[in-house]
């Protein structure tokens, strides 16, 4: 996808979320959208809300079938990269950590996604979503292929 197109596919996107806010799926496009543009507080907050309107079974499905496709992407690796930077200079946002959490659950790095879920937790006991991530995360760990690295 050439940027035109990438550009493109995000203002379809927003304007998707637009006509239909109560679409969780679409949250959670928009957060893959919102990390293509290096805004890790927006993408954070429309994961978090796309998780709440839907199902914990449907939270990885926006990209179902193509994580493991993701985690060969040069422009995802470099977008993950930018968010690890980020965390590297602010380890106490834990909005940027849960963030990156998921992205290591859904791409198969399930031990990087424990560590991160773990430390969401030592700082807020009470985040309900990162709980669940993490019971999920750990239900499934037997289950994933090893991180292409």
């Amino acid at each position: 996808m050439n940027e035109d197109q990438h550009q493109g596919s995000i203002s379809d996107l927003w304007r998707a979320l637009s006509e239909e806010p109560e679409n969780g799926t679409f949250h959670l496009l928009a957060s893959q959208a919102a990390i293509a543009l290096g805004d890790f507080g927006a993408a954070s907050i429309l994961l978090r809300h796309g998780m709440t309107l839907s199902s914990p079974e449907q939270w990885g499905d926006p990209f179902s079938g193509q994580w493991v496709d993701l985690r060969a992407s040069p422009r995802y690796l470099n977008q993950i990269g930018t968010l690890r930077a980020f965390l590297a200079e602010r380890p106490g946002a834990t909005y940027a950590r849960f963030l990156l959490a998921y992205h290591w659950a859904y791409t198969g790095r399930m031990g990087q996604a424990v560590q991160e879920l773990e430390r969401v937790l030592e700082i807020d006991q009470r985040d309900v979503q990162a709980w669940e991530l993490l019971r999920i995360t750990e239900s499934r760990l037997e289950f994933i292929p090893a991180p292409l690295d």
